[in-house]
């Protein structure tokens, strides 16, 4: 007579496997968890060093270029040579500021940086 392998066992190891499931399936999960959160880590940091600087260096081109446009309206509204000089040296400097930001945002646009360089 063949006794089923099930009953023969003792009580403490009928516990201790379902006890081991559980645990398998935890350290499943904790591992699973732990990649997700790998993941997002790295997808934050995308899009601080790519999106979130492309933004950044869009507002300062936009505020450079109200500084600029300040700057010439100031020069074609005044008779005075050196109130003119002077804004046409400010709209000179806002435009060195507008052509590094572009470089910047060039390079942080991501696959949208050579169609920027083309003008197409």
């Amino acid at each position: 007579m063949r006794t089923n392998t099930w009953n023969s066992i003792k009580i403490s190891m009928k516990l201790l496997v379902p006890h081991l499931i559980i645990l398998a399936l935890l350290a499943a999960g904790a591992i699973v968890s732990f990649v997700s959160v790998t993941n997002i880590r790295k997808q934050a940091e995308r899009f601080y060093d790519g999106s979130f600087a492309v933004k950044n260096t869009a507002q300062t081109m936009n505020e450079t270029l109200e500084a600029m446009q300040a700057s010439l309206y100031r020069a074609i509204s005044n008779d005075a040579q050196d109130i003119t000089g002077e804004a046409i040296s400010e709209a000179r400097n806002q435009g060195a500021i507008l052509q590094e930001q572009l470089a910047r945002l060039i390079q942080n646009f991501g696959g949208y940086g050579d169609h920027c360089k083309t003008g197409k």
